[in-house]
């Protein structure tokens, strides 16, 4: 899976095993998740949004969960597929 935006509702990726979501509904961009881990998020605008550029086989999924557990908002979600 590759990054994903089908909407301003939410920003998707994942892949090799992972995938994760922000809700922009709920994300305030305070930023924890790309001062976990910037090479998978970015805030630059008005959300975090995940990389398009990120090497998911390279992902650190403990990191990950640190990211998800980091945000004040509970925006983030990880979910990790157990057959990968």
């Amino acid at each position: 899976m590759t990054n994903e935006s089908d909407d301003a509702a939410e920003s998707r990726g994942g892949g090799a095993g992972v995938s994760v979501s922000v809700d922009h509904e709920v994300c305030s961009s305070y930023g924890n998740c790309a001062r976990v881990y910037r090479e998978v998020f970015d805030v630059s605008g008005m959300f975090a949004e995940i990389r398009a550029d990120v090497d998911w086989k390279s992902v650190d999924h403990a990191r990950l969960r640190g990211a998800e557990d980091g945000c004040p908002w509970m925006a983030i979600t990880v979910s990790e597929d157990e057959a990968s």
